[in-house]
């Protein structure tokens, strides 16, 4: 009789508990279950942005570390921000190479420009080059950072003085586009370029016209030249 008594009391205390359960669901006290697949670190923390610097997407607090889910990356660089907007081109871009000594950016394309940037601060573009007819399709740096090489869609390339902003001369030869150009790093002065008239050609910039010229069978969008300046790769398309 006593065990029948003591089933009694349990089931009316599990009757009793499950009928506040009940109520509670229904009044929307209780605790909601958390979202499935979800963290506290995706709920809280949002991409930080920047609105201080001109042009910068994102900022580090306080300058010294950029806040990223999950911890933070220490700055290394001397950028107003991680991330920084270049404007001022009135036309694509369609190059774009980082001097040797890392200090500076040069940028080119169909307003026939080639505007100089510095890499650090904000961006200041310092220089802005002129003197193609056409589109400039390439650039490339001299060994030394002081030169600028251009190749442009007047079927010309220049080379320039990068301290002054000043051309030093003008190549001619090809007979259409030149898409391509590349300097010697071992060697200062002595460039190639690649043209769709189906020729490449060698250039010492301290000699009239070409070194060399070079038949190919297609157009010639690529050149690039061996650390040694001895070997010339060259790449089209039929």
């Amino acid at each position: 009789k006593s065990v029948l008594g003591e089933l009694a009391k349990a089931r009316a205390m599990t009757t009793e508990l499950v009928g506040e359960k009940r109520q509670l669901d229904e009044d929307g006290d209780g605790d909601e279950e958390p979202t499935p697949g979800a963290t506290s670190t995706e709920l809280v923390l949002k991409k930080p942005r920047c609105d201080e610097a001109p042009g910068a997407l994102i900022s580090a607090p306080g300058g010294g570390k950029l806040s990223v889910p999950g911890g933070s990356i220490p700055r290394t660089s001397d950028l107003a921000a991680p991330i920084m907007k270049l404007s001022g081109h009135l036309g694509e871009v369609l190059t774009g190479r980082f001097s040797p000594c890392g200090s500076f950016l040069a940028t080119a394309g169909y307003d026939k420009e080639v505007l100089l940037w510095q890499v650090f601060g904000d961006c200041r573009n310092y220089c802005v080059l002129r003197a193609h007819n056409k589109a400039v399709l390439q650039l490339t740096w001299g060994v030394d950072s002081a030169q600028i090489y251009t190749a442009s869609a007047d079927k010309t390339l220049c080379a320039w003085d990068a301290e002054y902003g000043e051309r030093i001369v003008r190549l001619t030869g090809h007979k259409s586009h030149v898409n391509s150009v590349a300097s010697a790093r071992g060697s200062r002065g002595i460039l190639a370029s690649g043209s769709d008239d189906c020729s490449c050609k060698l250039w010492d910039v301290r000699v009239r016209g070409a070194v060399q010229t070079l038949r190919t069978k297609y157009a010639n969008t690529a050149v690039e030249l061996s650390n040694d300046g001895q070997k010339l790769f060259a790449g089209g398309a039929p």
